[in-house]
């Protein structure tokens, strides 16, 4: 399909290029850095008393006894799962997507507590993302107990009084459910997407599709869990059976390649609307038994180049004591169309590096001598696209590389701009990062490679949102997690490790036009780069703003 550019849209690039040059200049807009906080809902970590934390640690222990019990309070005497009586953090929360209905922010989250449950949750919120009310849990995965509240794997669920295994594996549920929720209104008919986590279908299969009823306030209510007959109901079949299967409800998407996360739309009328993804191939970087590498994108450039391990430096290694393998996987970000919201036609990816500036870079691996050594961008995992008023598109990003070997790409938010106007869907195909790792909106800890001269920190230059402290939670109340203190030569940042909801990972985030000269940020963030090195403290939202040039960000 060829799209004819005509005059006026020449001379608005001319003009683009002009006078958006280089990119906006972005400020930090003082106090609007927050951790979320949630009223009603689903069982939370800090279960509310008094407080906006109760006199529990996160992981559901008092304080004076550290025993390590992730799942006590999940369930009560009654042996029915418990709800969040009143304002509490905002955990286990994670995968935003939030955009502007009615003057209000509504937000679909991905609710998931580890190996556990997994669920979609909607809430809306009237203070730009700093507390958030309930309106609907929905396609909750599991809706047993937990047998033992100290085995944070969960091994097992109380099903009709007896133990039973509920593990992590493709053919258990766990908390891989259905996630990273996203709602697009497509010709009057709003759909919900998904990702199907379960291990044998992550990455590879489309996305799960709901439509959602119209005219019903909230727009989720209604929609049944895909693996119950009501949103409480046990699974069918149990767990000790089979994974649980999809209702009938539940369809599919056709033509999207390995899809993961959306990124976002934009609409070309008559064409159709372009949805640009996040596509995932798992392991495609891991050659088979022959030397080759069948599951790689066309594009990839070659010879294929991997990670090492994580460096003894890497925040990974100072909280866990040991490297973090390498990561095989495979980012590319794509672009597809849709007329119906449903089937979907692919229209290319977005060139990977080392062209400066580009979105994924798969040479970034760190090695020693190499021109980018850690500040590439190898997965560039999720994010928002936000229109600019000179007729381009901007993204908000979270990404990373072999500093993290996780392909979820959570070191950093970033932002990008598209080098052309957006008149049809192939000019979503042609990006340049203007704020990267070395120069990110929002980091997770800096690191230091004391190793190099001279020594490296990452990221080398200060966020433009930099602060340290920033976490509801106090040491006390997530006993019997301990920030560590590493000696020489490992480089201590300003404030301490894991000052921050947020200095383990940063996730998703999404962008929110406030006015001409402000933008709030929704995102996801973790205290640690694991859940298992904290349970008492990840899976957070929190939100900022940023200052920006008068009128450079178009109104949506």
């Amino acid at each position: 399909m060829i799209f004819k550019v005509s005059a006026a849209s020449a001379l608005a690039m001319f003009t683009a290029t002009a006078a958006f040059a280089g990119g906006p200049t972005f400020t930090y807009k003082p106090n609007s850095l927050v951790e979320s906080t949630v009223n009603r809902g689903p069982w939370t970590l800090h279960q509310p008393g008094n407080a906006v934390v109760s006199a529990y640690d996160a992981s559901g222990v008092t304080a004076t006894n550290p025993a390590n019990k992730p799942y006590a309070s999940y369930c009560g005497s009654n042996g029915k799962v418990v709800v969040n009586q009143g304002k509490s953090v905002m955990q286990p929360y994670y995968f935003p997507f939030v955009h502007k209905v009615n003057g209000q922010l509504e937000g679909l989250f991905d609710y998931r507590p580890r190996n556990q449950q997994e669920a979609t949750v909607s809430a809306y919120s009237n203070d730009w993302g700093a507390t958030w009310n309930v309106e609907l849990e929905i396609l909750a995965l599991n809706s047993y107990c937990p047998f033992d509240p100290t085995d944070a794997n969960n091994s097992y669920v109380t099903v009709n009084g007896a133990k039973t295994t509920y593990g992590l594996n493709g053919d258990n549920a766990a908390d891989n459910g259905l996630g990273h929720p996203v709602a697009l209104t497509i010709k009057g008919v709003q759909r919900l997407y998904l990702l199907n986590r379960a291990t044998n279908h992550i990455d590879s299969d489309q996305l799960v599709v709901h439509t959602l009823p119209a005219n019903v306030l909230p727009p989720l209510l209604g929609l049944q869990s895909p693996f119950a007959s009501d949103n409480y109901a046990p699974p069918t079949p149990p767990v000790i059976g089979n994974y649980p299967t999809l209702d009938s409800k539940a369809t599919a998407t056709t033509g999207l390649r390995n899809p993961d996360a959306i990124l976002g739309t934009v609409n070309f009328g008559a064409t159709g609307i372009a949805v640009i993804y996040v596509s995932k191939v798992l392991d495609g970087t891991k050659p088979d038994t022959s030397g080759n590498y069948p599951n790689l994108p066309p594009n990839y450039p070659l010879p294929v180049k991997n990670c090492a391990k994580t460096p003894d430096f890497a925040l990974t290694n100072i909280i866990n004591g040991s490297g973090k393998k390498a990561n095989y996987d495979v980012i590319s970000i794509r672009v597809a169309t849709t007329t119906d919201g449903v089937n979907f036609t692919d229209v290319g990816a977005v060139p990977y590096g080392p062209a400066s500036g580009a979105l994924s870079d798969p040479n970034s691996t760190g090695a020693k001598g190499a021109a980018d050594s850690f500040g590439g961008i190898r997965w560039l995992g999720s994010g928002s696209i936000v229109p600019l008023a000179d007729g381009r598109y901007g993204m908000f990003f979270g990404a990373g590389n072999c500093l993290d070997n996780d392909s979820d790409g959570f070191h950093f938010i970033g932002y990008a701009e598209t080098a052309n106007v957006v008149n049809g869907p192939t000019d979503l195909l042609s990006w340049t990062v203007i704020n990267g790792l070395d120069n990110p909106v929002m980091s997770t800890d800096t690191v230091t490679d004391y190793s190099s001269s001279p020594v490296s920190p990452y990221p080398k230059q200060t966020p433009v949102v930099a602060l340290t402290g920033v976490n509801l939670l106090t040491p006390a109340q997530v006993l019997p997690w301990t920030p560590p203190t590493p000696a020489a030569p490992i480089v201590t940042p300003p404030g301490g490790y894991n000052s921050n909801f947020f200095s383990g990972r940063l996730y998703d985030p999404q962008a929110l036009y406030t006015d001409n000269q402000t933008l709030t940020i929704v995102f996801a963030g973790y205290n640690t780069p694991q859940p298992s090195n904290n349970l008492g403290d990840y899976r957070s939202i929190g939100r900022f703003q940023l200052q920006v040039p008068t009128g450079y960000f178009k109104a949506f």
